[in-house]
């Protein structure tokens, strides 16, 4: 007969896997990913499928491959301020003029990717492009998702000006949702200056959860049926 201590150990043990299934994030272990992702810090963006094969060679799994390729954005990108600031005055100016504002984003996409190429330093378009890229040429299905995020200041209180851009990606046939940007560190209010600091929370996390501070524009990425409506999101 098993021990009292035993038996508690085992719920425990339960408990938790039950937990990381809920939640979208499967029971992997991610140390060898993770090693994996440093051993190339200073790879050049200019050839994304070498990279690829280097960050995914070792894995036989979709999401260990994932890993890898979401860990190295994270590690080896910078959110550029000053790009971003200027990004979002020009796009509050054109924000009631739908023309206007899609000729201003398709001027200043190829700025976002050549700062990205070559200083590895952009926006959240940037981050979502390049996890994207890598993870096609990983043979993985991945998109880009543009809609709005919410946070104390920002997007609060009814402004519908989508603002942000993240991933979905299909692991073991099940879509899942990721944030490269908010993942690889945050702005120091201080400073301006960038502060890498890696966080989990944005790397497949359960929906609902990430719905709290991400609604797409294309509703199909929500990832659950039962969901608020913008306005309720922003309000």
């Amino acid at each position: 007969m098993k021990s009292p201590a035993l038996l508690i150990l085992l719920f425990v043990i339960c408990l938790v896997g039950d937990l990381f299934s809920q939640s979208g994030r499967s029971d992997y272990e991610f140390s060898r990913a993770d090693s994996v992702a440093r051993l190339y810090p200073e790879h050049s963006l200019y050839n994304l499928k070498s990279l690829a094969d280097k960050l995914t060679a070792p894995f036989a799994n979709d999401t260990e491959k994932f890993r890898a390729i979401y860990m190295w954005v994270c590690l080896n990108t910078e959110t550029d301020y000053d790009l971003y600031l200027k990004i979002k005055r020009k796009r509050l100016k054109w924000g009631d003029n739908p023309k206007a504002l899609a000729a201003w984003d398709k001027k200043i996409n190829p700025v976002v990717i050549q700062k990205l190429l070559t200083q590895n330093r952009t926006v959240c378009t940037g981050y979502a492009y390049l996890v994207r890229e890598l993870a096609l040429h990983a043979g993985l299905r991945c998109v880009i998702v543009d809609g709005y995020t919410r946070r104390v200041r920002l997007n609060a209180g009814g402004y519908t000006l989508p603002n942000h851009s993240w991933n979905a990606v299909q692991l073991n046939n099940t879509w899942h949702l990721c944030d490269a940007t908010w993942s690889s560190g945050r702005i120091d209010g201080n400073t301006g200056k960038f502060v890498a600091r890696y966080t989990d929370a944005y790397f497949l996390p359960d929906p609902k959860q990430f719905l709290r501070d991400h609604y797409p524009l294309d509703k199909q990425w929500i990832l659950i049926e039962d969901h608020s409506t913008l306005q309720e999101f922003l309000k």
